[in-house]
């Protein structure tokens, strides 16, 4: 095998590589994409109930009977993606408001902006 096959060969090598990882970029935006359309039909009937059972003062029996009668895919795509975005928008999480130790997704005080 000749130095220019092995040149080729090599330059071929790197080709389908970069091939391969532009696929993969590809698929996993499409995955994304298609996840995300399908949580948003999911969630878009339950905003409401969400937002007024984190809202009312007194949970109201209908609307926790309406959340525990979810299905199990329902609940899974409603508790991470809206449950805790609403309590912390409608209600403070503590008694000077958000900080950084009361939310889970933040591990310093300094992703959150706060001093």
């Amino acid at each position: 095998m000749s130095e220019a096959h092995i040149i080729f060969l090599a330059l071929l090598a790197v080709a389908c590589a970069c091939g391969a990882i532009g696929l993969s970029a590809v698929a996993w935006r499409l995955f994304r994409a298609v996840r995300e359309v399908r949580h948003r039909e999911v969630l878009e009937p339950l905003r409401p109930v969400v937002l007024e059972l984190v809202a009312a003062e007194e949970p109201q029996a209908a609307l926790v009977e309406r959340l525990a009668s979810l299905e199990r895919k329902s609940w899974s795509v409603l508790e991470p993606e809206l449950a805790f975005t609403l309590m912390a928008k409608v209600k403070p999480l503590g008694p000077k408001g958000p900080s950084f130790r009361s939310n889970p997704l933040c591990l310093s005080p300094h992703c959150c902006g706060l001093p």
